[in-house]
């Protein structure tokens, strides 16, 4: 998502399929696998890790990430190289967002980012698939 100062935010995003609901998001200017790492042990606290994860294959997904996933016990599903179609439901969450909202805001750091994916996703939850 870009900013007012026209540099980017990242968002880290993980989306319950049986649900489509948004378990976990954050925002930050520079990503790192540490980081990345950090957010799926705070999407999954006190053994509540789901089965799989489907992600893709970018390149922050260093060996901290790969052993912090297996740490928790989850089996990873990787996408296809350049393939986002194939983890359509959150490409569509993201797509929504930047639509919605970010096409009519300016957003000015990683905390102002952070609120408005939290309205999104408190919105999205509020509708997701009963």
């Amino acid at each position: 998502m870009p900013k007012a100062t026209f540099r980017t935010l990242y968002v880290f995003l993980v989306l319950s399929l049986d649900r489509r609901r948004i378990v976990h998001f954050n925002v930050t200017e520079s990503p790192t696998s540490d980081w990345i790492g950090l957010q799926l042990i705070q999407a999954f606290p006190f053994e509540t890790a789901l089965r799989f994860l489907i992600r893709d294959r970018d390149g922050l997904y260093g060996d901290e990430v790969v052993e912090t996933i297996r740490m928790l016990g989850i089996e990873q599903k990787l996408i296809a190289y350049q393939s986002p179609w194939q983890n359509g439901y959150v490409e569509r969450v993201i797509g929504s967002m930047r639509r919605e909202c970010l096409d009519h805001v300016i957003v000015f750091g990683e905390r102002r980012g952070c609120d408005y994916w939290e309205a999104q996703a408190k919105w999205s939850n509020a509708w997701a698939w009963r």
